[in-house]
């Protein structure tokens, strides 16, 4: 074989775990602060691994291996984030931790994560979360007591309007208890999840136990999105099975996994606070005080914000440095800062990574092109993560691919 498609991923790199546990980490600390310097936990270990991810891109090009690794998986990553250091200009803060994920992802393209370990933290901490989330709920209306898993003190400043949630488990003005065991609030809990549920059904050895349990744990967060992420990716799964059925084994697993969808929600809708996450996702019944539902919450600013918008300031943006002090969707977020250059981008790089992709990488993908429109998922911090998690997962497969087009005398 060609040594320049040498790429193996059961060669592990030294420090690949290590990486591996950076990357899975970054969305529970994100809320903290460091003492003294106030600046984020994960925004400081960004700016400590920077040294290593720098070192192992140099140690590839000394190697003569990086051209394939970044070529057509990674660039449109790149270029997308390149376009956000343009319009971060003014906003410092986000201009140096887009640059210095830039050097991330560059240094994940090269194989330098254990992917295997990855996968492990990932679902551990998932089920970790899972389970605190179930605890919570269950201490919550057996005893009356919220069950805090949030230090306060230690967030960020300008995160100390979440304290009394943290405390309480109830948000301003809702009598709707809402668990997210360590996760600053539940729709990160989900956001998070979601891709240890895929890897549990979908990645290597399916762990069928692991993925109830974090499906159990999704759902008791009463998060709308994570209600609908956990009941598609079930669906997804029984799709999968299904292409790989006989015909009459095909009908026996539908009728099979329909029985088991009906019977877990006809279990889940007798307590009152998985009727209650159906309610707050279309309306307000004993939800707010406010004449307010998850679908108008996350709509509220655009009218606002986004429908005046037209001509050069809807093709490109206002930049980051003028992003209000509101919630915004991933979607909201990139018109109003990057405009649709920016959601052109983003979206290009998702599609070529699950065209180019399959596995993980490709479903991941795909849902995160959904997820811009409900979630805030293109925060730096969750960048890192996702884009980290498609192209550990998408070398995979994109490996195999270069492999195969080499024996057939390709160009990548």
């Amino acid at each position: 074989m060609n040594n320049h498609f040498a790429f193996d991923q059961n060669n592990k790199r030294q420090g690949g775990k290590g990486y591996a546990i950076f990357i899975s980490v970054l969305p529970i600390f994100m809320m903290y602060q460091v003492p003294l310097a106030g600046i984020g936990v994960s925004t400081t270990m960004i700016i400590i691994s920077f040294f290593y991810a720098a070192s192992v891109i140099f140690y590839d090009i000394l190697r003569n291996n990086w051209k394939l690794r970044i070529a057509k998986l990674v660039i449109p990553f790149v270029i997308y984030l390149f376009y956000v250091v343009i319009k971060s200009a003014g906003d410092t803060v986000t201009l140096i931790q887009t640059m210095l994920i830039i050097v991330h992802i560059i240094a994940f393209s090269t194989g330098a994560v254990d992917g295997d370990c990855l996968k492990k933290c990932i679902i551990a901490i998932a089920l970790l979360a899972a389970v605190l989330t179930i605890i919570q709920t269950a201490l919550h209306y057996v005893f009356g007591v919220h069950l805090p898993c949030i230090a306060p003190n230690l967030c960020l400043d300008s995160l100390q309007y979440y304290r009394s949630f943290i405390l309480t488990g109830y948000q301003e003005m809702s009598s709707l208890y809402r668990p997210s065991a360590f996760f600053l609030e539940p729709s990160h809990l989900t956001q998070y999840s979601f891709v240890a549920l895929l890897l549990c059904l979908f990645h290597k050895n399916r762990q069928y136990p692991q993925a109830v349990c974090i499906s159990l744990g999704m759902v008791a967060t009463t998060s709308g999105m994570g209600i609908m992420l956990t009941g598609g990716i079930w669906f997804l799964f029984l799709w999968d099975m299904m292409q790989k059925s006989s015909a009459s084994g095909r009908m026996m697993k539908i009728a099979v996994f329909l029985l088991a969808m009906i019977t877990a929600f006809s279990i889940l809708y007798q307590f009152s606070f998985f009727r209650s996450s159906l309610d707050r996702i279309f309306s307000p019944v004993q939800y707010s005080q406010k004449n307010y539902n998850a679908i108008w919450g996350r709509t509220l600013y655009w009218d606002a914000y986004i429908a005046p918008m037209g001509g050069r300031d809807l093709l490109f943006g206002y930049g980051y440095i003028h992003l209000p002090d509101v919630y915004f969707t991933g979607l909201m977020e990139l018109i109003y800062c990057s405009g649709v250059l920016g959601i052109f981008l983003y979206y290009f790089a998702m599609i070529k990574t699950a065209l180019r992709c399959s596995g993980i990488a490709r479903l991941v993908a795909g849902l995160l092109c959904g997820l811009m429109l409900v979630a805030n998922s293109t925060s730096i911090i969750w960048m890192t993560y996702y884009i980290g998690i498609l192209i550990v997962f998408g070398l995979e497969t994109y490996g195999k691919s270069s492999r195969s087009q080499s024996k057939h005398h390709f160009s990548i």
